[in-house]
């Protein structure tokens, strides 16, 4: 199987009159590259108003860079393709066995409810303050942004509250442990406390008995974690949570789901497969709670 290396993400706005904008993808109305076509520069969720009209049907692109979402319904709903690199597809049928009814060339968000749990006057690991727990949260989801914003996600931190729990700061069972109320509608609930259970730990996700609710833990039995690895292991289980099978990892250590210790905290070492972001976003293209945390 072909390994796709996600680089690091950023957003730039592009200017569609521009000559010097990336053309991600030109989509041709037929397959076999004939018909009206329409070199894409903006995200579509109805392909109705463009040349090349509700169904097309084959596709090129140019760069090794390049990469899209590819819908067989619009509004980014029903199969999902990942398109990415240098490619012709002259029938779509191919990728998902439907015509192309809206494509996505820029990340969705997923809001985040973050929730800091303190005992006291202390906070996780050796945090002096909220303000530097919150510092090293931000890092934490930035890292896991280099990672998944070339999967098209960006996380976000939208909500943020700081809980006085001593029974939740450290946890032996986050799912039976994370209160109800703490968690909000149409957002993951990212809930950080001291350590989770006895064992070198650092989160921990529950689908979907739990809801969407992950746990991340700053301290482990080996001493306290990086903002590196925190979010290491915070983009592994926004994969596990929005659908990527936990029954069979990847035998290669630089996949982002292996199921040992990484190699390597640095985001540019660490991939994903195609096959790993079409998965979750047939997540987010469904019905359901899952597709509420996904915002265009």
């Amino acid at each position: 199987m072909a390994v796709l290396k996600l680089q690091e993400g950023h957003r730039v706005p592009v200017d569609p009159n521009s000559r010097e904008a990336p053309l991600p993808l030109t989509l041709f109305r037929k397959r076999r590259f004939a018909g009206e076509s329409h070199p894409v520069r903006n995200s579509h969720a109805n392909l109705r108003a463009t040349p090349v009209g509700y169904r097309a049907r084959s596709l090129t692109m140019t760069s090794p860079h390049d990469r899209a979402l590819l819908f067989s319904k619009r509004l980014y709903g029903g199969r999902v393709a990942f398109a990415h690199g240098m490619q012709d597809v002259p029938n779509s049928a191919k990728m998902f066995f439907k015509p192309i009814r809206a494509v996505r060339i820029d990340p969705f968000t997923l809001h985040l409810n973050v929730v800091l749990v303190r005992d006291g006057g202390r906070f996780p690991g050796s945090w002096p303050s909220s303000g530097d727990a919150l510092a090293a949260i931000d890092a934490a989801i930035n890292w896991t942004n280099r990672i998944w914003s070339g999967g098209l996600l960006w996380l976000e931190r939208r909500h943020t509250e700081i809980h006085h729990a001593p029974r939740t700061f450290d946890i032996r069972w986050p799912l039976s442990r994370v209160p109800r109320e703490w968690k909000r509608p149409g957002t993951i609930d990212v809930v950080f406390v001291n350590r989770i259970g006895r064992r070198d730990t650092v989160a921990r996700a529950w689908p979907p008995v739990g809801g969407d609710t992950i746990v991340v833990g700053r301290a482990t039995a080996s001493g306290e974690v990086s903002d590196e690895l925190m979010g290491y292991h915070l983009a592994r289980e926004v994969g596990r949570l929005l659908g990527i099978d936990r029954g069979r990892p990847p035998e290669d250590p630089r996949n982002l789901m292996y199921r040992g210790a990484p190699l390597s905290v640095d985001p540019s070492r660490i991939h994903l497969l195609p096959h790993q972001v079409e998965r979750v976003h047939r997540t987010l293209a469904g019905t359901g709670e899952r597709r509420a945390v996904r915002h265009n």
